[in-house]
């Protein structure tokens, strides 16, 4: 019983890192995204292009994605110890280098808890057919 209680505290905050990631997005808020991505950072795009997270936040800093709509639908989040694993489905509408692209995708996000504060360690999305 007190375990379960555990891991529904983690995957609260878990989420709520999640929709801290999203706000900080749409506002292009370099120095929470910059907390909430760690170090050694892998995130695989939907077009398969890998960036580290000096380089994603290269991009975001220079203004090459720009983000108008950014949704995450049936979130499943999986707590292990200090890992928690989310996968789900996401819509975004974003400016890529100022041309506008929207996309449907799946994904799957690892959250690395360190010193009490949950970091992402890897992104992966993979765009669905549009319908």
């Amino acid at each position: 019983e007190k375990r379960d209680m555990t891991t529904q505290q983690e995957t609260h905050a878990i989420l709520q890192c999640e929709q801290r990631r999203f706000a900080a997005f749409m506002e292009g808020d370099l120095r929470t995204l910059d907390a909430l991505l760690a170090a050694n950072l892998t995130f695989v795009h939907s077009n398969g292009h890998l960036d580290s997270k000096s380089q994603f936040l290269g991009h975001l800093s220079a203004g090459d994605y720009q983000f108008d709509l950014i949704r995450a639908d049936d979130v499943s989040v999986r707590v292990y110890g200090g890992i928690g694993v989310l996968t789900g489905t996401g819509q975004m509408r974003v400016q890529v280098q100022h041309h506008p692209a929207s996309l449907r995708y799946r994904f799957t996000l690892v959250y690395h808890k360190v010193q009490d504060c949950w970091q992402i360690v890897a992104i992966h999305h993979t765009r669905l057919a549009d319908r």
